[in-house]
């Protein structure tokens, strides 16, 4: 009966988890979600930081590649940019904000 019950809990733990992460995560890019930066942003206020700023890039015609080619070859470059962006910006917080912006939020102490 022990057993079961750790089992159990083990079980819901991990669901628990992986519920938090598609709730603040993107499932295609693996960035940030739009709600959790605007959920963050009062707190960033808050900060003791010598700069912030926020990047933004754009996704051009990434509405015509998921036309032309289907949502998979959209979600591959998306992912792509994501994954460039995330190599540039080391140790920032990233976002995808909308279907084809991502959003990076610079602060440096």
């Amino acid at each position: 009966m022990i057993g079961i019950s750790i089992s159990n809990s083990l079980f819901y733990e991990k669901a628990r988890a992986e519920y938090e992460y598609r709730l603040n995560f993107d499932q295609v890019t693996g960035l940030r979600k739009r709600e959790t930066f605007n959920n963050l942003g009062e707190s960033y206020v808050e900060y003791d930081c010598s700069f912030m700023g926020v990047f933004a890039s754009d996704i051009i015609r990434l509405s015509d590649i998921n036309e032309k080619f289907g949502y998979m070859a959209g979600n591959a470059r998306l992912r792509m940019v994501a994954d460039v962006i995330s190599g540039v910006f080391t140790g920032y917080d990233i976002y995808r904000y909308e279907q084809d912006e991502i959003v990076v939020f610079l602060q440096g102490y």
